[in-house]
């Protein structure tokens, strides 16, 4: 099963287009690239993954106490979700599942394409809102990522 991982290549054109930025572009800064980067080698199905909490937090490098501001970081900038116990009672308890932006990482997936999984993440947000912070939905990202097809 291989999985489809873009955060390089959009951290790569981010750097590229930050030359250009006069606040007009969202940021992909490289703290975001390495906690992405790291979530993402962890997904098993779709964009998604679900893991011990330790071991996450052992996988983040982060403290029990550190890893919902970890990942509440990364939701702000709409990124990913996360869910726990708490929040879904289908999770088992000391579980937390975590779902990528499907822009940026994707694996098979039974049921519906990449296409059809991004579709369906932006459907769910204000667009407005998380073109503000998703370098992939800038024009001048498609531009670059159309001319290198």
């Amino acid at each position: 099963m291989a999985i489809n991982n873009n955060i390089d290549l959009i951290y790569c054109i981010s750097k590229g287009l930050s030359v250009q930025n006069f606040d007009k572009l969202p940021k992909f800064d490289k703290h975001t690239y390495k906690r992405l980067k790291r979530l993402s080698e962890l997904v098993q199905y779709g964009s998604s993954f679900t893991v011990e909490r330790q071991y996450l937090c052992d996988h983040l490098q982060v403290t029990p106490y550190n890893l919902i501001n970890t990942l509440s970081f990364l939701v702000k900038k709409q990124l990913i979700e996360y869910e726990t116990n708490k929040t879904n009672p289908d999770i088992p308890f000391g579980k937390i599942k975590v779902t990528i932006c499907p822009s940026y990482v994707w694996s098979y997936h039974m049921t519906k394409t990449r296409e059809q999984a991004c579709s369906e993440w932006y459907l769910l947000r204000d667009l407005a809102e998380t073109s503000k912070t998703d370098i992939t939905l800038s024009p001048a990202y498609q531009d670059l990522v159309r001319d290198m097809s």
